[in-house]
């Protein structure tokens, strides 16, 4: 970091304060929004899901409730001596009677919407009373053999819903009813028919966007859908709604079918036991959470920018005192740094001022030493200095003087003069240490360097 200036140090430093938390906080709340966004749509796809599904129910159960009632009334047991066209329409009396059923069979696909057609059929007749051909022979009408499978399923003395395609192409839920002994002794069945399209009107979602739904029963036959080639057809083929067939009542799921993210909503009842299945795609669901993210994410990316230019400004702000003073000390001294930065050069200089005014000092307090001595030996030669006075402010004092004994030999022994001056120096350095603080010492008496 020594190589980077001291503004481009600040100018990173203010930059990362500033730009990983809020990149770190925007990536923090923008998952979460999109995360908590899905989650949201699932549970409003759901609860839409299960409107939808009890709407449809409500209806399923007038129409079967409709029938019901009009099986307990005696308007079938008029023309239960008829077993055959012939004797049906041997008597205006008898036609009349199969009008008066004809006529209610009208008023009960009036009862709820979407009803297409419905007939009467009476055990072993060759004839049935409908709503779309009116009274007919049994070889004139679309064949009735599926009632055999139907009312295989039938529980008690319950109707049945069974899913079919019409000769006309119109798919159809057909509920069978058969009449029981509880309330008329006629033996015959009642089918109404509702058009599988009025069922897509209950269960399609209200949601813009790419989506799908499917209602089968728990065989997987699927009795209606979005897409009309799949009617009828085994539901287990779709993907993941075998997994959805394993799973709870109701629930959803994400998953990932062909690149596209998919939601996957179901729900399931004990009265039919069908299930509910709405299929939405995740990204057109959040389209406008995409949108805040990108807007969030745009929104961060300005102000980082904004940031970036005010953090050079503020760092060439910080560092202007810094930099005027390395301008100023490089114009005095070269404390021999060559790096970038202000604070290293700043630092090498004020180690270099500090080790200049050490050596200063020791130089300083051995001349003063050196000015005291020489203002002794100058008293001691009756010189008397102001410096002397200064160094002798009291009128009485002790004085030591220490000399050499045997001066003569000592000269002798060829002690030269630079041997005397380092004997001189250690001597003065000993009487140094053996006299107390503010004693005036001069050690130099008899040796001459």
């Amino acid at each position: 970091m020594k190589r980077f200036p001291m503004m481009m140090q600040l100018a990173f430093i203010l930059f990362f304060i500033m730009a990983i938390p809020m990149a770190i906080l925007t990536w923090y709340s923008s998952s979460h929004i999109l995360q908590n966004s899905e989650h949201a749509f699932a549970e409003t796809s759901l609860a839409e899901l299960n409107a939808n599904r009890e709407h449809n129910e409500n209806a399923l159960n007038n129409l079967s409730q409709n029938t019901v009632r009009l099986g307990g009334t005696d308007i079938f047991d008029r023309i239960r001596p008829f077993k055959s066209l012939a004797d049906l329409k041997t008597k205006y009396v008898n036609v009349s009677k199969a009008m008066a059923v004809l006529k209610e069979l009208l008023n009960l696909n009036q009862s709820v919407d979407g009803v297409y057609s419905s007939f009467f059929y009476l055990d072993d007749a060759n004839y049935v009373i409908s709503t779309d051909k009116g009274i007919t022979s049994l070889d004139k009408y679309e064949s009735i053999d599926w009632l055999n499978e139907a009312l295989l399923e039938q529980k008690g003395i319950r109707g049945v819903w069974y899913p079919r395609k019409l000769d006309s192409g119109v798919n159809v839920l057909s509920f069978a009813l058969p009449l029981n002994r509880l309330s008329t002794a006629t033996r015959g069945t009642i089918v109404v028919n509702l058009k599988e399209s009025q069922i897509q009107q209950y269960l399609q979602s209200t949601k813009s966007g790419k989506q799908s739904y499917l209602l089968m029963k728990p065989t997987g036959t699927i009795i209606s859908h979005h897409d009309k080639s799949l009617l009828l057809k085994n539901a287990y083929d779709e993907p993941f709604i075998l997994d959805i067939s394993r799973q709870a009542p109701e629930g959803y799921m994400f998953r990932e079918h062909d690149g596209e993210r998919l939601l996957y909503a179901w729900s399931r009842t004990k009265e039919f036991g069908w299930t509910n299945v709405g299929i939405y795609s995740v990204d057109e669901l959040m389209n406008k959470p995409h949108a805040l993210q990108r807007s969030i994410i745009l929104l961060t990316i300005v102000i980082i920018f904004a940031g970036s230019i005010l953090t050079v400004f503020i760092a060439t702000w910080l560092s202007r005192p810094a930099r005027e003073l390395v301008r100023a000390v490089r114009g005095r001294i070269n404390p021999g740094a060559q790096d970038k930065n202000e604070l290293a050069f700043l630092d090498a200089a004020f180690r270099r001022m500090q080790e200049e005014e050490e050596g200063l000092y020791k130089l300083l307090s051995i001349h003063e030493q050196d000015a005291q001595s020489y203002a002794i030996h100058r008293l001691l030669r009756g010189e008397v200095t102001p410096q002397a006075e200064e160094i002798f402010p009291d009128l009485h004092f002790l004085v030591a003087v220490v000399s050499i004994n045997g001066y003569r030999n000592y000269i002798s022994r060829r002690n030269n003069p630079e041997t005397r001056s380092y004997h001189r120096y250690l001597l003065i350095s000993k009487c140094d240490h053996l006299f107390p603080s503010g004693s005036a010492i001069l050690c130099d008496a008899g040796i001459d360097a």
